[in-house]
C-alpha cells in the first residue's frame, strides 16, 4: 500500500523573539532604507515592526500630514531627507511599495519592486 504524503502540521506555539526575526527575515529586516537622490541613504521602520509608541503617534496625526506623518518615520534622518529635496507626500510611495513587496513575500511570490 502506497503511502499518502502528509500535509505539514501547523505550529501553534513560538518563541515571541525567533517569529520576530523569521518576520524580519522574511521582509529584508525590521528598518526600510531609501536612497535620496542626492545619493543618501536614510531608513524608516517596516510598518510590521512599527512600535506601540510610533503607532500612537501616528494615529494623532491627520491622514493628509505629509509632513508630520515623514518627520515621525525618519526621526533624526528627517532634515536629510528633506535637505536632498525629497517631497514628504513621496514616503507614501515607499510605504505602498514595502506592503506590496510584503504581501508578495510572505504569499510566496517574488516580484522585483525594490533593489
Amino acid at each position: 500500500m502506497a503511502s499518502r504524503p502528509t500535509k505539514p502540521v501547523a505550529r501553534n506555539r513560538y518563541k515571541l523573539a525567533e517569529a520576530k526575526q523569521q518576520m524580519a527575515d522574511a521582509v529584508g529586516g525590521s528598518d526600510i532604507e531609501l536612497e535620496l537622490d542626492n545619493g543618501v541613504t536614510v531608513s524608516i521602520p517596516h510598518p510590521l515592526f512599527y512600535s506601540s509608541a510610533l503607532k500612537a503617534e501616528l494615529k494623532k496625526l491627520d491622514d493628509d500630514d505629509a509632513e508630520g506623518i515623514a518627520r515621525l518615520l525618519l526621526g533624526d534622518d528627517y532634515e536629510a531627507y528633506a535637505e536632498s529635496g525629497a517631497d514628504p507626500d513621496d514616503l507614501q510611495f515607499v510605504l505602498i511599495a514595502a506592503q506590496k513587496d510584503t504581501q508578495d513575500t510572505l504569499a510566496g511570490r517574488t516580484t522585483p519592486t525594490r533593489s
